[in-house]
């Protein structure tokens, strides 16, 4: 054997062995982040390949970590009594309804609005599967919603306020 040949041959094992061990240092990368994506973390720590080494430094952040997801917002359930998103819709829509009769003076805020548009108002939210709790959903709404009127205007007015229904919907007397 020439010593040219040798030296060849040497320096084809050489370069073999480093590509060995360059693909080794790859393999491992990927198998490292393929992990990260299967367990869906983010790649926080600061990787770095040097030569043939993998060096993960954990002192170095890349990102910050997540922050915990917030808290859920328990909405009570009661079959009578309206919770907050249910008063606030209710208060909406007392308010649209005393607008559209047009029972106040341009530019103020409606107040008052009639017992009729009270009642109809209160059968379109009752058919809804949202707007007014269970018991309010449960018919005949005209029955029912008779004798909330009759409660809210006991002197028969035909006139009910808005801050009137609110209190009454906050806490309703059982009918």
């Amino acid at each position: 054997m020439t010593d040219t040949k040798y030296v060849h041959e040497e320096l084809e094992r050489w370069i073999n062995e480093r590509i060995s061990q360059e693909l080794g240092v790859c393999e491992r990368l990927v198998a490292m982040a393929q992990g990260a994506v299967e367990e869906e973390v983010a790649l926080t720590k600061d990787w770095k390949i040097e030569g043939i080494d993998l060096i993960v430094n954990p002192n170095r952040l890349l990102v910050a970590p997540p922050e915990p997801p917030p808290e859920p917002t328990i909405v009570p359930v009661d079959h009578r009594e309206l919770n907050v998103p249910q008063m606030a819709g209710l208060e909406a829509a007392l308010k649209f309804v005393a607008s559209a009769e047009g029972l106040m003076k341009p530019g103020f805020t409606p107040t008052v609005l009639t017992t009729f548009g009270l009642q109809d108002l209160l059968m379109r939210m009752a058919a809804s599967d949202t707007d007014l709790p269970e018991y309010w959903q449960q018919g005949p709404f005209e029955t029912n919603f008779d004798e909330v009127v009759r409660a809210l205007d006991a002197d028969d007015t035909g006139f009910v306020t808005i801050e009137t229904v609110l209190g009454y919907f906050k806490d309703p007397p059982a009918l």
